[in-house]
């Protein structure tokens, strides 16, 4: 009798054990699936992917590779790198399993003297990554100095829409060299934390030599 109890006791503790597994699995497959969902979304191919700033504006440039469409493109900018917000929009299918399509569009209200995060989101894919643009506001003048003055760090924004690399050169007051960098930017981003307090010189040279040095004043305070 009392083994046919302990029988019954077996029978009826498998019988609870076997919705609990399946309702278990049921929910972990639906958890790795909406992570899989999240995290496992592939990047869309694509032949070109340009954002860059001219004239106050923001470009952003993209060819679609032939054989690739999404469900509609975003054009997404920040301020902070974080919080972005939608600036534009294409709807329906994008780009064709025949050929490569491009698209383009034209951010005209940047915000000025700030940095620009722009992102572009393809429908079913991954985001693209994120650009980061400077767009400046240079009135009158061919450079931007910020700050002015300066205590550690400075940048020195300048007009350079097609990637070309420049070279600055600084010097003190006594026309002695101090600092040099490189790029291939539109900014300079320099460290002047170990200048005496006092007013430099520098000079932006095109190192393919298509366009006229530029010169400039930065001031280094206490």
């Amino acid at each position: 009798m009392e083994s046919s109890d302990s029988a019954l006791r077996m029978s009826e503790n498998t019988q609870v054990m076997i919705p609990f597994t399946k309702t278990f699995l049921l929910t972990l497959s639906l958890f790795f699936l909406l992570i899989s969902s999240i995290y496992g979304q592939r990047a869309i191919e694509l032949d070109r992917l340009d954002v860059f700033e001219l004239n106050g504006k923001v470009y952003i440039n993209c060819i679609i590779s032939q054989g690739n469409t999404c469900d509609g493109i975003r054009y997404l900018r920040s301020t902070d790198g974080q919080n972005f917000h939608q600036i534009g929009i294409v709807t329906g299918i994008c780009g064709s399993p025949d050929f490569p399509v491009g698209y383009e569009f034209v951010d005209k209200e940047p915000v000025v003297n700030e940095t620009n995060y722009y992102k572009i989101e393809f429908g079913g894919y991954s985001p693209s990554r994120v650009f980061a643009v400077n767009v400046i506001d240079f009135g009158e003048s061919a450079f931007k100095v910020v700050p002015q003055p300066v205590r550690d760090r400075v940048a020195i924004h300048f007009r350079n829409p097609h990637q070309r690399e420049h070279r600055v050169k600084i010097f003190n007051s006594s026309g002695q060299f101090a600092l040099m960098s490189n790029t291939q930017n539109n900014v300079f981003e320099l460290d002047m934390s170990s200048m005496s307090p006092g007013h430099y010189v520098f000079q932006i040279v095109n190192l393919e030599g298509t366009s006229d040095p530029i010169s400039g004043v930065i001031i280094v305070k206490n």
